[in-house]
């Protein structure tokens, strides 16, 4: 069978993001996230209470795909989702991996299932099914897609000996590899420290972090700036090929 030419691709193709953002309680991440065009809310946590938003509160992870279901096939107007928040979501499926394996916990080391690792390469492939079929909506459907999450310290050790500490998404390492690797773009969302002129440090306006430092992590395939106010409209009108605006 010979290659066809005409299959190569050249245009740029605009597409709604694929969002990850996280940060600490009360930064204001849902607040961003129900920003976005006409939302629909996973909202697995409760925080979406106090927003008129369209909102579904999943009872299981059996429950979720359901929701994804109706969002990808049936008749509606949503522009967007808003799963909040990521480790809610782990947690759901490390629920219905122990209840189906009998495991007390996710790395149960008395049962085959979930002992040696075993539970979180099982969590990790269910966080990874759940994440293909949110793209295949976006793709299907024209949706954009943003997934909050919270943020704890994690200690980097580096080969050389030296380490540090740096903020990430409060998520078991192969879930949140999983989920780095699908996301177009992640953002931090922190207040920024201004010194005053006795050098004093002072929380400023609240910001998102595009590019991943020693600080943080975050990924940035939207030609984003480093930071940007913590805004939907800013966001969306720093974004370098707009999905939005066919330009």
């Amino acid at each position: 069978m010979v290659f066809d030419p005409k299959r190569v691709e050249t245009a740029k193709v605009f597409q709604p993001p694929l969002l990850v953002l996280y940060g600490e309680p009360g930064i204001g991440k849902t607040t961003f996230a129900v920003s976005a065009p006409k939302p629909f809310v996973i909202d697995f946590e409760n925080g979406s209470k106090n927003f008129e938003v369209a909102r579904v509160h999943p009872e299981s992870l059996d429950d979720m795909h359901e929701i994804l279901d109706f969002l990808l096939n049936e008749q509606h107007d949503y522009e967007s989702i808003v799963l909040d928040s990521a480790d809610w979501l782990e947690s759901s499926i490390h629920k219905k991996i122990c209840k189906e394996s009998g495991a007390n916990t996710i790395s149960d080391k008395r049962n085959d299932a979930t002992a040696f690792g075993n539970g979180h390469i099982k969590a990790a492939n269910e966080f990874k099914y759940v994440l293909m079929r949110l793209e295949e909506i976006r793709n299907k459907r024209n949706m954009a897609i943003i997934i909050t999450g919270h943020s704890h310290i994690k200690k980097i050790d580096e080969p050389d000996g030296g380490a540090y500490d740096k903020y990430v998404i409060k998520l078991h390492d192969k879930a949140g590899s999983v989920l780095t690797e699908w996301a177009t773009a992640i953002l931090f969302a922190k207040k920024e420290t201004k010194l005053d002129q006795n050098g004093k440090a002072h929380e400023g306006k609240r910001v998102l972090v595009a590019d991943g430092t020693k600080a943080s992590t975050a990924k940035n395939r939207l030609e984003l700036p480093s930071t940007m106010n913590m805004s939907w409209n800013d966001f969306i009108k720093s974004i370098g090929t707009n999905p939005f605006i066919q330009q």
